[in-house]
């Protein structure tokens, strides 16, 4: 869903992809297959192109929590660039951080970015991957930081 926001009362409109979650993980609309080549390797050209083709515009992720009669929301909000590079980061390392030449899921699976991510941290290696996640957002929470609107 893409909202549009009015900055300072000004009357000029900027467009906001929103994504919630009840869980840790946002999905982005794009499948693992967005990433994968015909030899079935990680494409990064390949997946760049089609991540830039579906991110036109900043995005707000709402994660929410608490109860029916106390819910509590956090807001992300990344710039374009921003998110462009996390979802591309984070294909990468998914796909090719198993210690296995060729990707290790299904081309059909859903792509999904980790509100830890939003937060600006790494998470743990695990045994499926043995690397922490090379955030692009640098050690940086993006929450409540609404000034990426208006980059």
């Amino acid at each position: 869903m893409i909202f549009y926001v009015d900055k300072d009362g000004q009357g000029k409109a900027y467009p906001l992809q929103v994504k919630t979650t009840f869980s840790n993980s946002f999905r982005v609309g794009m499948t693992h297959g967005d990433f994968i080549d015909e030899n079935g390797c990680f494409d990064e050209i390949k997946g760049r192109k089609r991540t830039e083709e579906k991110v036109q515009c900043p995005w707000a992720f709402v994660e929410c929590n608490g109860t029916e009669s106390n819910p509590k929301f956090r807001v992300f909000i990344l710039n374009r660039q921003q998110v462009i590079d996390l979802i591309v980061a984070s294909e990468y390392w998914y796909l090719t951080n198993c210690g296995k030449d060729k990707p290790h899921v299904k081309p059909s699976g859903d792509v999904g970015l980790i509100s830890i991510w939003l937060k600006g941290k790494s998470g743990k290696a695990t045994k499926m991957h043995t690397t922490i996640f090379p955030n692009p957002l640098n050690g940086i929470s993006q929450e409540n930081n609404w000034n990426n609107i208006w980059i």
